[in-house]
């Protein structure tokens, strides 16, 4: 049996006094957001942080077979503030497999402890078994080792980057769905170029309902109007079907810098920056981003200095929030929530205009008219999508399978726990209805933040 073991692993210098609370530790992961190595990752990180108190930023750096990942940590301090989730082949495989491999697993990582073990599992579908007489592996084995014999096997292939948050919501909801109608659903990542490559995976599909994309509402909205030349058009390309989930963002600052600063609720940390010579240090995950837009949107409309850093994900912008070089993040709540709850965060507003259910005692945007913000109302959602050319009575039918397994047990438990938001559209019609509303809001933010992606 082939078992597969994650390590936290740290570059070689790294002394053997460095203490674990002395500062915030960020643990890269070298595949993307909602994979098994993520997984392992994140529920270690909540039991070492309950535990000891300390806050470890989880950092997915997927690409190029992970090796971006492991560069992540080759090239951190060698102080313990870094360290990777590596799994053995890291340390033995990978490098073996590459003619000119860039590190030397020996030579340059320390592999610290292990965390976890796995093994891959071998299934064929219950019909190809009835059809070829597979009673079991060896008869499999045996079939194929016959003269003209050939068995086509599948393999999880080159991870590819994916939102955690979209990832989670396409794998909770593909379960409950499965679950109710026994349709079988793959999960496919298409990351990259801003969702871009998702999006074109979505257009090139044949319009039959055999392939869907789980798109949030700005790439109906604030995307393609944030470039020059946009590669679709959303009313005309797409055909969003149903929508699954809403979310928003979390605005957070330290408990520390909340005591050294008096800042006691969000109309403090406003109107401070708002003072002859005040200034707030705001962090994103990147430009053109949500929280980026919400931003320099609430900046704009009440009048506060507000310095806008673009981070490349939200994670490196939650590291440095945690080690004290910004003031204050914007963000969506699964990031966040683990560190509010040990205390070093305190979330003083969520980005939708009403209070979220899951933080109900945290005030929503409409309750700051006095700042010139109680219409602004940042809540995002993700719908099912086809493309063009899809048939009214396909569309009708995913969207009455999608229906039918919203009171799926467990469900509505899962997305809370991740941040989301069980939240329905009735069909297709309802779903465009509330694109069309959402459009000027998005409108007004990307116009307001002067954002642009080439």
């Amino acid at each position: 049996m082939i078992a597969r073991r994650a390590l936290l692993a740290t570059t070689l210098a790294a002394p053997a006094s460095a203490q674990i609370i002395n500062r915030p530790m960020r643990w890269v992961v070298p595949f993307p957001p909602g994979g098994a190595a993520d997984a392992i990752a994140r529920i270690w990180a909540e039991a070492v942080t309950t535990r000891t108190g300390q806050a470890i930023v989880v950092d997915n750096r997927g690409g190029a077979n992970g090796l971006l990942g492991v560069q992540a940590v080759l090239q951190a301090p060698p102080d313990g503030s870094t360290l990777g989730i590596l799994s053995i082949p890291f340390f033995t495989a990978l490098p073996m497999m590459m003619a000119n491999p860039p590190y030397d697993p020996a030579r340059d990582l320390v592999p610290i402890i292990r965390l976890v073990t796995s093994t891959v599992l071998c299934c064929v579908t219950a019909e190809r078994a009835r059809e070829r007489g597979w009673a079991d592996f060896r008869a499999l084995v045996n079939a194929a080792k016959q003269p003209g014999a050939r068995l086509v096997k599948g393999s999880a292939g080159n991870a590819s980057a994916a939102h955690l948050l979209i990832a989670t919501i396409a794998r909770i909801w593909a379960d409950a769905v499965t679950t109710r109608t026994g349709q079988a659903i793959v999960i496919d990542n298409r990351g990259g170029a801003n969702g871009l490559l998702g999006v074109q995976a979505v257009l090139q599909a044949p319009p039959d309902g055999s392939t869907l994309g789980v798109l949030s509402i700005p790439f109906f909205t604030a995307l393609p109007m944030m470039m020059a030349n946009p590669p679709y058009d959303p009313v005309r390309d797409l055909v969003p079907i149903i929508r699954l989930v809403t979310s928003t963002v979390l605005c957070c600052v330290t408990a520390e810098r909340a005591r050294e600063r008096g800042w006691t609720d969000f109309r403090g940390v406003i109107n401070a920056a708002k003072r002859p010579g005040g200034r707030v240090v705001k962090g994103s995950a990147g430009n053109g981003s949500a929280a980026h837009l919400l931003i320099a949107t609430i900046a704009t409309r009440s009048g506060a200095n507000i310095e806008h850093v673009a981070y490349r994900g939200g994670a490196p912008a939650l590291t440095d929030l945690l080690g004290g070089q910004i003031d204050m993040v914007f963000d969506f709540m699964p990031a966040l929530m683990p560190h509010v709850a040990s205390g070093r965060l305190v979330p003083l507003a969520v980005g939708s205009n009403a209070r979220s259910p899951l933080l109900p005692e945290v005030p929503g945007l409409g309750e700051f008219a006095d700042l010139n913000l109680g219409d602004l109302d940042m809540q995002s959602w993700n719908a099912l999508t086809a493309p063009r050319g899809t048939p009214p009575e396909v569309q009708r039918a995913i969207a009455d399978g999608v229906l039918r397994s919203a009171d799926v047990p467990g469900l509505a438990d899962r997305l809370r726990a991740s941040g989301l938001v069980l939240a329905t559209s009735a069909g297709p019609a309802e779903t465009v209805a509330l694109i069309a509303a959402d459009a000027p809001r998005w409108a007004e933010m990307v116009r307001l933040s002067g954002a642009r992606i080439e």
